[in-house]
């Protein structure tokens, strides 16, 4: 067995240990090795065709179901739909180490497999089903189909459910492709990327939203002011900061609320945001007169930014805060670790503004889940989110497609994402803080928008009808 493989299968408890010794850079490389070796025997292999007859009716989801990162909600958003389209299923956990934190127990009662690491070895009589929903994404399906192994595979119809962020899709990939009978995805900008690559059925299945928060999780619990008019932005040191860009986030703070006030209301001038700070604002702006009897004045405000698995990543806290003097960090908060689901709800429910000027978004789940908790977003008008924003319910923020200088794994040089406008941005910030019918306008129409747009009848609907569809051939 290669190094790397030993690698890959070393359980949860050991990764703090791993990636403190290994970087994560040289895991994600080992790891990539393993898939490419596995996947180019993979095409030669060929499967028994599906036998719909031969099971009983539902599905056989396969997912990272306990992981706190946006994998293991994927996996539990799927669980969810089956559910509420009364498809039976059974659940088998499953991640590739390191995998990121596990926590979430929502779904624990129905693991089939009690160690989820490399998906735990379950029998064909625990996975009962002639369907297989693999939430994994291309990246490590090979991982997943190496451990299940070929018995599950032949006679089953086979779907990976993937999520991907920007328009060309990487070709050491690409073999996953000959692993599966389908592929869902949770948005139309990803499966049109897909559709580019093969001639298999690609279906969109948008995620849906329904959260519950802590109240005890308040500003306090979080060591957050109470009188501040707080933007929030996240990401996870698990994946690369450059696509969540939250430097983007910081920059556009820094020019909207801690230049100088002749500086701010210059910058408010600035083309292309004009029509978001009127006269009435930048009147505002220069007396510095600030929303909803917050406290006054430019100490009014405040920029969270929450890191999740920081520990893979020390450095990224640094390097987000080297472009804010000493002065300016005294208006930002830096909250690092990774946070059970209810936790981080609350903390995104009780700031006044989220904010994501992200280079690209498969779907854009927070940005969803802000909006159904009531809290505004300002977002990069690009990618999978604008499937369910807009300027009705969110403050969108333009952006031109930029070619990446370097290769960013698994970005490559060359391919294209976003770069949103931070003055644009700024002016955003401006509005929602100084126009108080605007801040409350957006708010209202989120909220209502993501609880209709969001929610899992329609969607569960859709995929109950294509399980269907799929069964009677």
């Amino acid at each position: 067995m290669s190094l790397e493989s030993i690698i890959l299968k070393l359980g949860e408890g050991l990764r703090p240990v791993i990636t403190k010794v290994v970087p994560m850079k040289v895991l994600s490389r080992m790891k990539a090795s393993v898939v490419n070796k596995a996947s180019a025997n993979v095409a030669a292999e060929g499967f028994l065709p599906y036998e719909p007859k031969s099971f009983p009716y539902g599905v056989n989801l396969v997912g990272n179901i306990k992981g706190d990162n946006g994998l293991g909600q994927s996996a539990r958003i799927a669980a969810k739909l089956l559910k509420t389209g009364e498809v039976p299923y059974v659940i088998r956990d499953f991640f590739v180490p390191p995998g990121g934190s596990r926590t979430n127990t929502e779904y624990a009662s129905e693991v089939i497999n009690e160690d989820g690491k490399n998906g735990g070895k379950v029998s064909q009589d625990q996975m009962p089903y002639g369907i297989n929903l693999i939430d994994v994404n291309a990246s490590e399906f090979t991982l997943a189909y190496m451990n299940m192994g070929k018995e599950m595979w032949d006679r089953h119809y086979n779907i990976g459910f993937w999520a991907w962020e920007v328009e060309d899709f990487p070709e050491e990939w690409l073999p996953a492709f000959n692993l599966v009978d389908e592929v869902w995805t949770p948005s139309e900008f990803v499966s049109n990327v897909l559709r580019k690559y093969t001639d298999k059925p690609v279906m969109t299945a948008p995620h849906c939203i329904e959260l519950k928060t802590d109240s005890n999780c308040d500003r306090k619990y979080f060591g957050l002011p109470e009188d501040k008019f707080l933007f929030m932005v996240s990401f996870s040191s698990g994946s690369v900061m450059e696509r969540k860009n939250p430097l983007a986030a910081i920059k556009a703070f820094k020019e909207a609320f801690l230049l100088n006030p002749q500086e701010i209301h210059e910058n408010a001038s600035t083309e292309g945001v004009g029509n978001i700070i009127d006269s009435q604002i930048r009147e505002a702006i220069k007396e510095g007169t600030v929303l909803g009897g917050k406290k006054e004045g430019y100490n009014g405000v405040g920029l969270v930014i929450k890191i999740s698995e920081p520990e893979l990543s020390e450095k990224d806290a640094d390097i987000l805060a080297s472009i804010l003097t000493p002065e300016e960090q005294e208006n930002v908060y830096i909250i690092k670790g990774t946070s059970a689901k209810e936790e981080m709800n609350s903390l995104v429910e009780c700031v006044d503004a989220y904010v994501s000027l992200h280079r690209a978004e498969g779907f854009g789940l927070v940005m969803g889940e802000a909006m159904y908790l009531g809290t505004p977003c300002i977002a990069t008008n690009w990618s999978g989110n604008v499937e369910f924003m807009n300027s009705n319910v969110a403050c969108m923020v333009d952006a031109k497609l930029i070619e990446l200088d370097r290769d960013l794994d698994p970005f490559k040089k060359g391919y294209k994402w976003a770069d949103a406008d931070v003055s644009e941005a700024a002016a955003y910030m401006q509005k929602l803080v100084y126009d108080k019918a605007y801040y409350n306008r957006i708010k209202q129409a989120a909220y209502e928008h993501a609880r209709t747009h969001l929610a899992y009848e329609n969607v569960a609907k859709k995929v109950k009808d294509r399980i269907d569809e799929i069964i009677k051939g």
